[in-house]
């Protein structure tokens, strides 16, 4: 979850959980790492259960970068893409 996609689930989950209160019992979707997840049980109160993918990720999430200019962003580039070459 982003803090973009945060801030509107948050908020638009909010109205579930007061319109349906103890009748809610789930809600599809992700619910992003451990940290928002830990925010969902906290403000709401409840509990979360994970049920596995059937099917394998296709993608890797690596960490977000931010860089101050273009020619460090360009070479990060280049030193990922060099990187990920030289695995199997």
């Amino acid at each position: 979850m982003t803090s973009e996609t945060f801030t509107t689930n948050f908020l638009s989950n909010k109205g579930f959980f007061i319109k349906y209160g103890s009748n809610l019992f789930g809600l599809t979707g992700t619910l992003g790492s451990e940290k928002a997840k830990q925010v969902l049980v906290d403000i709401y109160n409840v509990h979360l259960g994970i049920i596995p993918s059937l099917r394998q990720k296709q993608y890797l999430s690596l960490p977000d970068l931010v860089l101050t200019n273009e020619v460090d962003w360009l070479n990060e580039i280049c030193r990922s893409a060099i990187n990920e070459s030289r695995k199997e």
